[in-house]
């Protein structure tokens, strides 16, 4: 299991062959936190989140509560700074389910970060 893991090392390669190789293990275990974070080293290393929402906008549509894949989001979204469309994202969770709280908290996320980040744009 790929769980089982504490660290995973690179696999000889390039990142862009992580990248793949992550994605196909959260495709198929999706709530596997070590994958989640082994994938957020390598954009790190990248420094290039493209994909990413898209990736986690794929995964919650398959699981709206998965902790893991909005954790991930949310990291993206607050290290690169890319709120714009991130509330409609958010209407259009809300429009096909009213009651998912966990679309709920992460706009509460996104408004109460996005707007500290334009306050301190004009500070």
């Amino acid at each position: 299991s790929s769980g089982i893991n504490a660290e995973w090392p690179l696999r000889p390669g390039d990142l862009q062959d992580e990248m793949t190789f992550t994605e196909s293990v959260i495709d198929d275990q999706p709530k596997n936190y070590q994958v989640w974070h082994h994938r957020r080293c390598i954009i790190e290393m990248k420094g290039d989140p493209s994909g990413e929402l898209e990736l986690t906008e794929y995964t919650l549509s398959s699981d709206a509560k998965n902790y893991h894949a909005w954790d991930h989001r949310q990291w993206v979204l607050s290290q690169y700074k890319i709120w714009d469309k991130e509330l409609e994202y958010i209407d259009e969770l809300l429009t096909k389910d009213l009651r998912n709280n966990s679309a709920w908290n992460h706009r509460y996320f996104v408004i109460e970060n996005s707007v500290s980040s334009l306050i301190a744009l004009y500070l």
